[in-house]
């Protein structure tokens, strides 16, 4: 069982609280636009990091790190990279590869927007977990959380402008995600928990569980 933080779009602002989220996490990913050596540098030294470069990241961050990354956690595989479109609109440069290499979890970023869908054309789950970083559009701070266990993604945890979302019994919905060993399709429940936080739901946080 393996515990997966991920970001995006630092666009290298670094937040103190970043320590506190990925204590526990086994690793940490992020989908491109890091903006610094040294904010990778902190974020590696914190747990081993994985990531892809974005399209405002500098040599020395393209060197070390690849455009698109494959790669396996446990029994999942993952590709991620900054600029993939979303389910319905991915990105045509890399659309070949994602339909031929068919991973089970697509990473992507560079649209400030946090989004997580099921691609039923893919048995594929999506992931943006939007800006963690200050530039940009976007009104909100998020990143995410999750466990990857075998063949399972489950514990989804959002947090947004660095107020935690627990998707565990103190919310209105929870994200299960399930590979059917009989079929290899992911499935996605939703549970029913109670609300326990001090203001309301915001838009992108029901957009994100309303899905499928």
């Amino acid at each position: 069982m393996r515990k997966i933080g991920l970001l995006s779009d630092t666009h290298g602002y670094w937040d103190d609280k970043y320590l506190k989220y990925f204590a526990d996490c086994d690793e940490i990913w992020h989908a491109g636009d890091i903006g610094s050596d040294e904010l990778a540098a902190r974020l590696a030294s914190i747990h081993p990091l994985r990531a892809v470069y974005g399209n405002i990241d500098g040599q020395n961050l393209r060197l070390e790190y690849p455009k698109i990354a494959h790669f396996q956690v446990e029994q999942v595989r993952v590709m991620m990279t900054h600029i993939g479109g979303y389910p319905g609109r991915y990105n045509p440069e890399i659309r070949k590869e994602l339909f031929d290499t068919r991973p089970q979890l697509f990473i992507a970023g560079h649209s400030h927007i946090l989004k997580v869908a099921f691609d039923p054309t893919l048995s594929c789950l999506y992931m943006n977990p939007g800006a963690a970083g200050k530039s940009g559009f976007h009104l909100k701070r998020t990143l995410l959380r999750f466990v990857i266990d075998g063949d399972k993604i489950k514990d989804l945890e959002v947090i947004e402008s660095l107020i935690l979302f627990l998707l565990f019994r103190h919310f209105l919905f929870a994200i299960t995600e399930t590979f059917c060993k009989e079929n290899r399709v992911l499935q996605i429940r939703k549970l029913t928990f109670k609300v326990n936080r001090e203001d309301s739901f915001s838009q992108v946080f029901l957009n994100l569980l309303n899905g499928p």
